[in-house]
């Protein structure tokens, strides 16, 4: 599935040079942080002579119609090749988005992450040249990658020129890419399937993109485009952080905690460990989704349970190395003995412990689950009751059956311009305490089927309940209490 990158490149954006920036959010015992890194890509030439502002937008549209759409994202550039981008970037949930500005300043050779919420600007130095706008061309180029491209597993790319569009006083030449994959060859498609991509754009002015439209296999298409273009000089106060606020110079990745905080949460979770019933079994995913033209694609993915007989229990995926050896990779360990959780932040490498409060019941004496009464969840989304399905045997234990509908109306869930339903079907083992099928039914995602099998009832090797090696713990209920 891989694409050459020298056949990418051409839809690389020209004259811009936004996101000097990356941005993760983490947060602990309440607090949100939000860490930013040089993204370490060189600059492009900053476009003199050639002022504008925009407004960048986009949405997708599901296989089933829902457009999704997206909060706006405005840019601004002035004659010197200052830039000015303004985007809400998503943090950690419920607490909601941030505004990230960033200046990007070649002629002082600073690029500013601008901190509205504390009143800091956060700058760093960039290196960029400088070129002038060229004028805009009568004809629209041809590319070098013009025509048919065969790439490696069979993947047939045709690139097609679609002209020129005249749009507030700039010349957007138009490009079409269409790679067709062989069976096989995109989530075990079986039959062909095609990725399309329309682009628009004003090379010559170093413009972003017009429009960018892309048709996905399984139906999903993504659209971005610019509106309220102006090749106007914006307000030159746009590119300085203001006067008030404190300017920090930074070397490289620097963190910024932000002056709200989640809703409180209590500093321990509760559990009933079931004891005297150990296990191991693997969970296997199969999400499918149909194209458009009929092609079927399909993933699959493993999870792995375990329960050690006094009820420490573990969850995570397996991992190979270059010789093919699996290793068990925990996304989440509960100590029940030692009385804590951790969980897992495989990126940063860090355990999050937080302690348990704990309750023990043979697993034998447990009982089936009652009927739940319907809510409302925290997007704002209608759950209807649960509809109870009633028992079947699944890998020799009894399992009780509900399905549960979600709804969520218009608006509350990125942007959807109509009701987004959500059907999730779930069969669970009160012996084993855990799903032993479940099958959701997603409009973008497609339909997943997750069912259990090679459930062993022998006690699990006492390593899977350690964290791994090379693992910093951070105690969460530290955190939250300073």
């Amino acid at each position: 599935m891989a694409i050459r990158s020298s056949l990418l490149a051409m839809f690389c954006g020209a004259g811009l040079v936004f996101a000097q920036v990356n941005m993760t959010a983490s947060e602990s015992g309440g607090q949100i942080t939000l860490t930013f890194t040089p993204n370490n890509q060189p600059a492009n030439a900053a476009i003199t002579g050639r002022p504008y502002s925009a407004t960048l937008t986009s949405e997708r549209t599901t296989p089933d119609g829902t457009r999704m759409i997206q909060p706006a994202h405005r840019v601004y550039r002035d004659s010197q090749g200052r830039t000015r981008s303004e985007e809400q970037r998503d943090t950690v949930y419920p607490s909601g988005p941030f505004l990230a500005v960033e200046i990007v300043d070649p002629v002082a050779g600073y690029s500013y992450l601008v901190d509205s919420e504390n009143r800091v600007a956060h700058y760093l130095p960039i290196k960029a040249a400088s070129k002038s706008a060229a004028r805009p061309k009568a004809m629209c180029t041809t590319g070098p990658f013009d025509g048919t491209t065969t790439l490696p597993g069979g993947i047939v790319a045709v690139t097609e020129q679609l002209g020129a569009q005249t749009i507030e006083g700039a010349i957007f030449c138009g490009t079409k890419w269409t790679a067709t994959y062989p069976a096989g060859s995109m989530f075990h498609n079986d039959r062909p399937v095609k990725v399309v991509n329309e682009m628009w754009n004003a090379w010559d002015d170093g413009l972003p993109f017009f429009l960018t439209k892309n048709n996905f296999p399984g139906g999903k298409i993504s659209v971005n485009w610019i509106r309220d273009v102006s090749l106007s000089e914006p307000d030159p106060a746009l590119f300085r952080p203001p006067v008030e606020y404190a300017i920090v110079g930074e070397t490289g990745t620097f963190a910024v905690q932000l002056p709200r905080a989640l809703p409180a949460a209590p500093n321990f979770r509760q559990t009933t460990a079931l004891t005297d019933m150990p296990f191991s079994a693997e969970q296997v995913y199969e999400t499918r989704r149909t194209d458009p033209d009929g092609a079927v694609l399909t993933q699959t993915f493993s999870l792995f349970f375990y329960r050690d007989g006094m009820g420490r229990t573990a969850f995570g995926s397996m991992i190979a190395d270059s010789s093919g050896r699996r290793t068990f990779r925990p996304s989440r360990i509960m100590d029940v003995v030692a009385g804590y959780s951790d969980d897992f932040d495989q990126h940063g490498m860090t355990v999050h412990r937080r302690p348990l409060q704990v309750s023990f019941k043979p697993a034998s004496k447990t009982v089936k689950p009652a009927p739940q009464p319907a809510s409302t969840n925290m997007n704002n989304g209608v759950v209807t009751p649960n509809e109870w399905l009633g028992t079947q045997t699944i890998e020799g234990f009894e399992a009780v059956g509900r399905r549960t509908i979600f709804r969520y109306p218009p608006g509350t869930l990125g942007g959807n311009d109509r009701l987004f339903v959500i059907a999730d079907e779930e069969w669970n083992s009160a012996e084993l305490g855990i799903a032993l099928f479940i099958k959701r039914s997603h409009p973008e995602a497609g339909e997943t089927v997750g069912a259990v099998r090679n459930v062993n009832l022998s006690e699990p090797d006492a390593s899977v309940f350690r964290v791994p090696d090379g693992y910093r713990i951070v105690d969460d209920s530290e955190s939250a209490r300073k």
